[in-house]
């Protein structure tokens, strides 16, 4: 949103390890696009409280009809603190997004983990995530690398979610 605060909102249903959901965020890329939503799908394996495995597929909207809708599918796993993942775009299978993560269980005031993720372009990005949970609010603060060269407006994102259910 250009270094502007947005409305963002989300749904989701969880059950027996079947997921699906959509969300929804203000955008300003300074054309007419003014709104994202997107909707997601997918199946997370629990092998054991550790080991987890997660595929699925993402449409990203816009509500600008200059953007064509993109729908990728992932496959995502979870091995202890580690994470890796790897996204497709359903159209075109040369673009792809790998992402690595890294999560420190041992920091006991929050959750707190750091990503990098790697386009086939060659652009990449890393960030640190930190969250923390209190009943059905979600405290959570991303910072990618941008913020390193000044850039802070469009490198920090500081979100509150309330979970309904």
């Amino acid at each position: 949103t250009g270094g502007e605060g947005a409305l963002q909102a989300g749904v989701s249903f969880d059950g027996k390890g079947f997921y699906a959901g959509a969300w929804a965020s203000e955008v300003d890329f300074g054309d007419d696009a003014s709104i994202e939503y997107d909707f997601y799908g997918g199946y997370k394996l629990e092998m054991s409280d550790k080991v987890s495995v997660d595929v699925g597929v993402l449409q990203y909207n816009w509500n600008d009809s200059a953007y064509e809708s993109v729908e990728e599918v992932y496959l995502a796993a979870d091995v202890g603190f580690l994470s890796l993942g790897y996204n497709m775009d359903m159209d075109n299978s040369d673009k792809t997004y790998i992402t690595a993560g890294i999560r420190f269980p041992f920091v006991e005031f929050a959750d707190v983990s750091l990503h990098h993720g790697e386009f086939d372009t060659g652009d990449s990005v890393q960030s640190l995530n930190i969250s923390k949970t209190l009943g059905k609010w979600n405290l959570s603060a991303l910072v990618l690398d941008g913020v390193r060269h000044g850039d802070a407006m469009d490198s920090v994102s500081l979100s509150v979610d309330y979970r309904l259910f």
